[in-house]
């Protein structure tokens, strides 16, 4: 694959890059909040970091039971979520018939239905993260 930029995409990008560590820096802020607002719910289980390793928060990925019973609830209260990869690789059509043992894929069989990702991004406000944050708690404070 030939991946080079055009003109343009480099300009845009060499103007955002000064940007870059302050916007990893601030979604950094933003996972220690939900991390934070979801510490006393034991449904949740957050992404967490690892020193010395600096995790920039790409997606904030969370594990729940229930995962697409609380999307429904979150885009009932105007919260977007996504779940990434909804399939596990081998469930593909591209991969149908090839042969997978299920013992060989054992922990994405169980988490494929349980990974959801929180809205993420530098201009997230703390009160916006703070709603995010109660709709998810709300939701779990519901189905118990």
């Amino acid at each position: 694959m030939n991946s080079k930029l055009n003109p343009f995409e480099a300009a845009v990008l060499r103007v955002k890059l000064p940007y870059l560590d302050g916007w990893i820096e601030r979604r950094r802020d933003i996972a220690a909040h939900y991390d934070k607002n979801f510490s006393d719910s034991p449904a949740i289980l957050t992404p967490g970091s690892r020193e010395p390793a600096a995790h920039v928060y790409h997606k904030y990925t969370i594990r729940v039971p229930r995962r697409d019973e609380l999307r429904c609830h979150l885009k009932a209260r105007g919260v977007g979520s996504l779940a990434f990869y909804p399939r596990l690789l081998h469930d593909q059509p591209a991969l149908v018939g090839q042969k997978f043992r299920a013992e060989d894929v054992e922990n994405a069989t169980q988490l494929v239905d349980q990974v959801l990702s929180l809205p993420i991004y530098p201009e997230l406000t703390d009160s916006e993260v703070d709603f995010i944050s109660e709709a998810v708690i709300e939701y779990f404070g519901e189905h118990r």
